[in-house]
Order: structure tokens, then sequence, then C-alpha cells
């Protein structure tokens, strides 16, 4: 059973963003996104790993440091990006979410007799290049251009600086999907007989309720 595509979308300019790093606590982030979700129905929420932001200090002058040594013996292996280490942190911190929110909806949320998860939404892109334009010297790319041909090397080897973005909502927001992000169907949970039995005379008591008391 497809899910129920809400005609209100999401402003994707509202939409909180949430950086998941390698030594956060899981659990904080799902109960803050739960709540988030609950309590602002109309937006959504994005985890990712992109860096943080840099922070603006004044500028002070250069001091000019003598060059240490190399000692290769203590030389130490490269070591991954954070934006991309912590790409399946994020995405267990996702499904968690997912899981988590499914749980928390009772059977008066219910479509005939389906609860309705999130909508999912990914982007995978790559950090761009923050070296100063013109910081290379034209004479040493020709000269590294040279020596990588001469080894047979016809292509250089370009380092790339993955990330990872995960937006979750209780509505569909296809501004994402025009945007080249991939798209993952909310999850569905269908209620028992009982279950539905119980929310259907709930929802018949309410409304007398509502009925018999004065206006």
């Amino acid at each position: 059973m497809a899910a129920a595509v809400d005609e209100s979308t999401p402003d994707e300019s509202i939409i909180h963003d949430m950086r998941i790093t390698q030594h956060g606590k899981m659990n904080a982030w799902v109960e803050f996104a739960l709540d988030f979700l609950h309590q602002n129905p109309e937006t959504g929420i994005t985890l990712h790993t992109l860096p943080a932001p840099k922070r603006q200090t004044p500028t002070e002058p250069a001091v000019e440091q003598p060059p240490e040594p190399k000692d290769s013996s203590q030389a130490k292996p490269d070591r991954m990006p954070p934006s991309m280490s912590t790409i399946p942190r994020l995405i267990s911190v996702a499904e968690i979410i997912k899981r988590e929110y499914l749980k928390t909806l009772s059977s008066d949320d219910a479509q005939e007799g389906v609860l309705t998860g999130l909508h999912q939404y990914n982007v995978i892109g790559t950090l761009p290049d923050e070296s100063p334009a013109g910081a290379e010297d034209p004479e040493a790319e020709r000269l590294q251009a040279i020596s990588a041909a001469l080894t047979g090397k016809n292509h250089l080897k370009q380092p790339r600086i993955a990330y990872m973005k995960i937006t979750l909502s209780r509505k569909c927001i296809p501004e994402l999907r025009s945007k080249g992000a991939s798209y993952q169907e909310p999850a569905l949970r269908r209620l028992s007989k009982s279950a539905r039995t119980r929310s259907r005379r709930r929802r018949k008591n309410q409304a007398t309720t509502e009925d018999a008391e004065p206006s």
C-alpha cells in the first residue's frame, strides 16, 4: 500500500540541520529528532556529516616557523576525513529515528488501519576544494604532468572528500527530489484487527462526548 502524499509540503528553507560526529551520543540525537518531528509536523530535519562552519577570527600577522625535520619512522597513515568516516554512523542514527518514530505513533494516528513513517531523502556529495585559486605553481603542475606521463600514469589522482545528508520528514518534500536527492518511501505498520476496533470505538466515544457538550 503506497503512502499517502500530503499536498502541503514543508518549506525547505526552515528544515533543521543536525550534524553527526564521531563523539556525539546517538540516543541524544534520536531523542531530539523525535521531539522535533512531533512538535514541527510541517517541516523536517536533516542529518549530515558536513564539517562544522569555520569561526571568523581576527587576522594576525603570520609568524614564520623553522621547518621541522621529517621522521619517516613516525609517519602516520592517512586517515579518512570525518565527513566520510561518520557516514555509517549517520545512516545508523537515521534508521533508529525512523524505527522509533513508528513506535511513538498511536492507533489514533492511523489512516485506514495503517501507520505511516517518515519520508527519507538522501544526498551524497563532495566537499569543494578550499585551496586558494592560483596557489599552484603552473611550472610545477607541468612538471608533474610530464612525470606522470613518463611513468605511464595518464590520469592524475584527484582526491575527493565525500559527505552525506539524510532528510527525514513527516511530509513529502518534492523540491529535494528535483535537486537530485534519492527518495525512500515511509515504512508502514498495519494495525491488528483488535487495535483498529479499539481506535474506532475511541473516536466514536469522543465524537459522542463532543456532541453532548453544551455550546
